[in-house]
């Protein structure tokens, strides 16, 4: 199993649950697994099975994809890189429409600093 495939799944997984304001242990708890389950996934110890990748999508209320790496990813991007990448996303996710706009022109002006 690749270390950078583990990586970018800890990260989506750390940071969706962290936009849905859920601790390891009640992510856990929805989804039947133990909080050391959750914890090695984040940690990039393990990877999880598709059934409870499943399962954290459901609960985190994303899809499964979502959690991992798409074909537009960039192939060298560092953990740190990616992390800040989905915990971003996942901020974005929340915003309404207006918001979204303004973060859009924000990022925006930032390349082009």
């Amino acid at each position: 199993m690749s270390d950078s495939l583990k990586s970018h799944v800890s990260a989506s997984v750390r940071a969706a649950r962290r936009a849905k304001g859920m601790t390891q242990e009640s992510l856990a708890t929805a989804i039947g697994r133990s909080p050391e389950a959750i914890s090695n996934v984040e940690r990039g110890d393990s990877l999880p099975t598709l059934e409870t990748l499943v399962a954290i999508a459901e609960t985190l209320e994303t899809s499964p994809g979502s959690l991992l790496p798409s074909s537009r990813s960039a192939p060298k991007r560092s953990p740190a890189a990616v992390r800040l990448e989905k915990e971003i996303a996942a901020v974005l996710h929340q915003l309404d429409e207006r918001a979204l706009r303004i973060a859009r022109h924000q990022i925006e002006a930032l390349l082009q600093s």
